[in-house]
């Protein structure tokens, strides 16, 4: 009987989320056909693979960013749906429409040689995005960004006459 009672409840949405006593999330699940009044709270596991743990805890960080501010992005996925992304804190690859994950496993040795790799990351561009619970990589068009700005190099103060060359920096050679 659990495993029929299980088939009828779907999740339509998650409406809030907490920390339980010990410290773990719970999440207020809606379910399709039923009121919020019929609403339970969740231990992530019981619904991060439907992915609405996924678009919930991505709609609260979206709730805070700024178009304007540096590394952020608003891609559109496949089905239309929009979304303001802060792509410093995303895990994003490129996309390939004709490789599966498995064959993206064999042409790297992890399959995510281009992970995170911000040459892939301009207006018109199509990459993967990473739901993280589902553990699913999903295909986006970048429809805005706001470059980073490159870090400014540090400034190295050096004694009168005190001078290295920079391959030395370059190839970690100790000063004497």
């Amino acid at each position: 009987a659990g495993q029929a009672e299980e088939e009828l409840f779907k999740v339509e949405k998650i409406v809030g989320s907490k920390l339980d006593k010990n410290g773990a999330s719970l999440y207020k699940t809606r379910w399709k056909g039923y009121s919020a009044g019929d609403d339970t709270w969740e231990p992530r596991e019981n619904v991060a693979s439907t992915g609405h743990v996924d678009r919930y805890e991505r709609r609260q960080r979206q709730r805070t960013l700024r178009k304007a501010s540096a590394g952020v992005a608003v891609i559109e996925y496949e089905d239309g749906e929009r979304e303001m992304v802060d792509m410093k804190i995303e895990k994003f690859r490129g996309y390939r429409p004709d490789s599966s994950d498995d064959e993206r496993d064999d042409d790297t040795d992890d399959g995510d040689a281009d992970v995170n790799d911000f040459k892939l990351v301009a207006e018109g561009q199509w990459i993967e995005i990473l739901w993280r619970y589902t553990n699913m990589y999903f295909p986006c068009k970048i429809i805005f960004w706001t470059p980073m700005k490159p870090k400014a190099k540090k400034s190295h103060k050096k004694g009168a006459g005190e001078s290295l060359p920079k391959e030395s920096h370059k190839k970690g050679v100790e000063d004497s």
